[in-house]
């Protein structure tokens, strides 16, 4: 699996974060996701449709994004890649 990194720097990050999934998670796995940033981090969990299976980390304007849409993304541009050094 890999992740698409969108301006993520190291910086101090915020207090809270947003935690966006293309579904609603279970309480389970919200619950994990909370335990992995202990008590540091306030986190909110939304429901965005268009992440198409995907789901986002953001805070402090920096955001760590996967998606369906995204792999295919780099899939395409890393096949383009492989077929022009063949060519």
């Amino acid at each position: 699996m890999s992740l698409k990194w969108r301006g993520w720097q190291s910086r101090k990050l915020s207090n809270h974060a947003i935690v966006r999934s293309a579904f609603d998670l279970p309480i389970e796995q919200q619950t994990a996701i909370n335990e992995t940033f202990s008590a540091e981090i306030d986190l909110k969990f939304e429901t965005t449709p268009d992440l198409v299976s995907g789901i986002e980390l953001t805070a402090s304007g920096n955001k760590i994004a996967w998606s369906i849409s995204d792999y295919l993304t780099s899939l395409e541009k890393g096949v383009g890649e492989l077929l022009k050094t063949k060519a």
